[in-house]
């Protein structure tokens, strides 16, 4: 959204800059007791702590079955997206000004997406968490099919919403399902899995759009959304889930042991 207003090596400078003002911030943190966690989890051996963390996450298939969706939707779906998105907006939406726009409805869809999150309690959170997917898929369409601005402005606000609203209910049933002792492993596997596939993705957007054609590529994202959202919905340990009260969550981070 920098490239708009400025130009491209501007944004690009821009871009770099932030990393440092991150890694400034993390530096300047002040050290908690997870210092004296990470010093015994160093003693216990990294592989040790990565068979058990893998042994974790192997077993709660609502979490891997999730990666396992998201890792084809990166490479099928994201990937080609955010690859050949620009190219479609030179196209048909006035380049850098229209992919922008873009741009800035998905994160405003984000922001609304997160905000109702917030304010939202279900009962089962990952079928919620799982059923607002659906809203990402006519984003991929409406971008093949040359919509008009306008909707494809629209698909894209509803699908920063519903990416940003499904990952709220997922974190909170990983932060209240997995115990403390091995959350941080289980969560590196989740991440993994779920965006490894990514810059294969990046790699095979453009040979699959001369293979497939364009319209075709983004219609297949589509397809791919909406079905793996109805499939992972099917899966006994995600349906079921159950959710854990906020006070119950609060006392289970109480009572389990510091690292």
């Amino acid at each position: 959204m920098l490239v708009a207003p400025t130009s491209p090596t501007l944004a690009i400078v821009i871009a770099g800059f932030l990393p440092l003002i991150a890694s400034y911030i993390f530096a300047t943190t002040k050290a908690t007791e997870v210092s004296a966690g990470v010093s015994q989890l160093a003693r216990t051996g990294a592989l040790r702590d990565l068979k058990g963390g893998w042994t974790a996450f192997s077993s709660r298939p609502w979490i891997w079955s999730i990666d396992l969706q998201f890792a084809i939707w990166h490479l099928v779906t994201y990937a080609p997206i955010i690859a050949l998105g620009p190219l479609v907006a030179k196209e048909y939406y006035h380049g850098a000004s229209g992919w922008a726009a873009i741009l800035a409805a998905l994160a405003v869809g984000g922001l609304i997406g997160g905000v109702v999150a917030f304010r939202s309690v279900a009962k089962h959170p990952l079928r919620l968490s799982i059923g607002s997917l659906v809203l990402m898929a006519p984003f991929p369409a409406a971008l093949g099919l040359h919509l008009s601005l306008g909707w494809v402005a629209l698909t894209s606000l509803l699908a920063g919403a519903g990416l940003e609203y499904s990952g709220a209910p997922y974190s909170f049933s990983v932060q209240a399902h997995v115990p403390r002792e091995v959350i941080s492993r289980v969560s590196s596997f989740d991440y993994l899995a779920s965006v490894g596939l990514l810059p294969v993705g990046y790699v095979l957007a453009v040979p699959l759009a001369h293979l497939l054609s364009l319209v075709t590529l983004f219609i297949i994202g589509a397809v791919y959304t909406l079905f793996s959202a109805i499939i992972i919905l099917s899966v006994r340990s995600v349906w079921n889930l159950p959710p854990l009260a906020a006070h119950k969550f609060l006392t289970k981070l109480e009572c389990e042991p510091r690292l």
